[in-house]
């Protein structure tokens, strides 16, 4: 627009300012066509589209020759019609409404106008990510956390240019003003971001991933929902919303989605459940496990559509070649049909459940480097436990699900479980309310190495009107289970139980791990056990490794593997079975449990083992 218009029409514009409104901040008298595409829902990260900028270029362009055309009335009445962003009345204030209609508009100012009038904060992360925290949507009803690089927050600067200025912002201010802001947020301090679920003190944050922005706040003294005040979580571009929560639901509602077959298995996956969204409470991981036709699958969804929604809800191998990513930018990760994991892999996951950090190279052309923290909540289906690692299945929580005797379609299912969302989800949070009432005054067992998540879980069968030690059995039997499964999927195990039975605790069986070798080749042999035979370590080396991995496995069967001194040939070894670690262990089964056991023909060894010393 010319100068000497705004000259003429100066006085009139004032004028036009100062009448009574109740308009305040980012309110729109109405809405043009040039201003219809920067009008958009800017709540929503991926629906502001890549062509952002362009699209700006040709609407500027659009206006600039409309204005040229246009008579001095058109020219006064898009003076009057520029959406005005602004803390107080527009009628208080027609000064400040002028300085914000000014002819150019550099980068300098827009970052000014940007944290002085809007109320934008520019920061970084614990990691080291620049965010900004700035106001979205056509009214500003809200702030949301947007990263400085993403498309998003380029759209969001792009629509406040166009609100602070008559005239058409260039790409390059833009542009300036967004690595200025990322000057900014590095120079400002550290602000900490979760993702989905936060804990500070006595009180649990969650997000509800809405496009409001608002978030649930959970302590002793009952849950409530609030707008999110200042920053404290990122959103993964992959996120949905949990469902509104309704109070005055039943937990165990949950089985008529997630059908398990014992009271135990319920315990202990509602226990599960519920610390994935306690941020301060290691969860182990969730396998669950069963053959073809047992809803694995659809258990893992249901599960993670309560804690963390999302639009890639179940991962497989692409995600677990970068796992630390994925630990990073999923809450709640579900991994799918899991056969396997490397001994890396399990470490990872090890580490994701106790909460440690990753560090990579930032490129491969510097030395810069990345820094990954998390703990993780975690979901694995598959038909075995993928791993036999002693620390990885120490973190595990196995659940073995039986093959469906019936089916029904996918989407009444869904639609039900839709339905039940919001309820089921509040009553989750009921749940959750009285399990940190109770926390405080339930005893710790010490007997499980997941300490926290066993607490946890003790305080939780009180809050359902059960016994503190309902949980130990549940999570004991849980462990058994999980020992016979990995003995029975391991044939090289079949035989060392075989072998270390003939051996009693005064009287246990020593040497090399190549006497050793040579012992289990010779019984598997014996036993026309070509499976176990082949399943043998090739040499003593690769014994010894595998015997350092199994040995906690089988101490939950009685047989005590032990690593003795060196002498001058050979490290050497001890096996034995240890008759009250035995007993005790055959005390707590159930008469069927006994029948199954596979030790029931100890006796006999043992008898012949007499024999054999007499």
């Amino acid at each position: 627009m010319p100068a000497h218009l705004l000259d003429v029409n100066k006085d009139t514009v004032v004028a036009n300012a100062a009448r009574p409104t109740s308009h305040t901040i980012g309110v729109r008298q109405k809405s043009t066509p040039e201003s219809s595409a920067v009008e958009s829902d800017w709540s929503s990260d991926q629906r502001l589209g890549d062509d952002v900028e362009s699209a700006g270029v040709t609407e500027s362009n659009s206006r600039r020759n409309r204005r040229t055309n246009d008579s001095f009335d058109a020219a006064v009445e898009s003076v009057s019609e520029v959406a005005v962003t602004t803390h107080v009345q527009i009628a208080e204030s027609p000064s400040r409404t002028l300085k914000k209609q000014a002819l150019t508009l550099t980068s300098e100012k827009l970052i000014s106008l940007m944290r002085e009038d809007a109320g934008v904060l520019f920061f970084h992360d614990q990691h080291d990510n620049s965010f900004g925290w700035i106001p979205v949507g056509q009214d500003a009803t809200h702030f949301e956390c947007l990263p400085l690089t993403s498309r998003a927050f380029h759209a969001r600067v792009l629509q406040l240019a166009e609100q602070y200025s008559v005239n058409p912002v260039s790409a390059k201010v833009i542009k300036e003003a967004i690595d200025t802001a990322k000057i900014l947020a590095i120079s400002e301090p550290s602000r900490e971001l979760a993702n989905r679920q936060r804990s500070s003190g006595e009180e649990i944050a969650i997000d509800l991933g809405d496009p409001e922005w608002n978030m649930v706040t959970v302590s002793a003294e009952g849950w409530s929902i609030s707008p999110q005040q200042q920053p404290l979580f990122f959103r993964p571009r992959h996120s949905r919303p949990l469902p509104f929560p309704k109070p005055d639901g039943d937990p165990l509602k949950l089985f008529d989605f997630v059908p398990l077959e014992t009271d135990g298995e319920r315990l202990l996956v509602l226990s599960w459940l519920l610390s994935a969204l306690n941020p301060e409470i290691p969860s182990p991981i969730l396998t669950l496990t069963g053959t073809q036709g047992s809803a694995k699958t659809t258990r893992s969804l249901r599960l993670r559509d309560l804690t963390d929604p999302s639009l890639t809800p179940v991962l497989g191998d692409l995600e677990m070649s970068n796992l630390f990513l994925t630990f990073q930018h999923h809450a709640v990760p579900c991994f799918d049909n899991v056969s396997s994991f490397s001994r890396s892999g399990a470490d990872m996951f090890c580490r994701a459940v106790t909460g440690n950090g990753v560090e990579r190279r930032k490129l491969f052309t510097d030395s810069d480097q990345v820094l990954y923290s998390f703990r993780r909540a975690i979901i694995i289906n598959g038909i075995d436990a993928p791993s036999t690692r002693p620390d990885f299945l120490d973190r595990c929580l196995l659940i073995n699900c039986k093959r469906m005797t019936s089916f029904c379609p996918l989407r009444e299912l869904d639609q039900a479980f839709s339905e039940a969302r919001p309820r089921l989800f509040g009553a989750l949070l009921d749940l959750l309310v009285k399990v940190l009432r109770q926390l405080p005054q339930t005893e710790p067992c010490g007997e499980f190495r997941m300490a926290d998540f066993a607490h946890f879980g003790r305080a939780l069968a009180v809050a359902i009107g059960k016994d503190a030690t309902e949980f130990d059995l549940a999570y004991r039997a849980s462990l058994r289970q999980q020992h016979d499964d990995i003995i029975d999927s391991m044939p090289m195990l079949r035989t060392l139980k075989a072998f270390a039975i003939k051996y009693k605790s005064h009287l246990p069986w020593k040497g090399s791990a190549q006497q050793l070798l040579d012992e289990l080749r010779h019984l598997a042999q014996q036993n026309e056990d070509s499976i176990g035979l082949q399943d043998l370590p090739k040499n003593a080396r690769w014994l010894s490794s595998r015997l350092s991995e199994v040995a906690t496995i089988v101490s939950g069967e009685g047989i005590i593997i032990e690593r003795q001194p060196r002498t001058n040939t050979a490290r050497q070894w001890s096996v034995h079975i240890d008759d009250l670690a035995d007993e005790q262990r055959r005390a707590s089964m159930t008469y069927a449990e006994k029948i199954d056991d596979g030790l029931n023909n100890r006796d006999m060894f043992m008898e012949l083992a007499e024999d054999e010393d007499s």
